[in-house]
């Protein structure tokens, strides 16, 4: 199974049309511990901003983030399966 501690997509297909910008910005997670990992998705025209991880433990990560389309992330004290990134 497939899980994310973090999961944040705004590239999804969408039946309602639009034209304002999308805005997703100023998340911080903080002393957490998880068996999961990271999906930050944004678009090309409307990237997440300012993303911050500090003290997190992550652990039984067996794939990569993913992380798209996005600004000023932060990492302080991450470690992922014992390793600090």
């Amino acid at each position: 199974m497939d899980r994310e501690v973090v999961f944040v997509t705004m590239n999804y297909a969408s039946t309602e049309p639009g034209t304002l910008p999308v805005s997703v910005r100023n998340i911080t997670m903080r002393d957490t511990r998880a068996d999961a990992v990271l999906n930050l998705d944004g678009l090309a025209t409307d990237h997440l901003t300012d993303v911050r991880l500090d003290r997190c433990r992550l652990t039984g990560i067996t794939g990569p983030d993913k992380v798209a389309f996005t600004d000023g992330l932060r990492l302080r004290e991450v470690f992922v399966n014992g390793v600090e990134v």
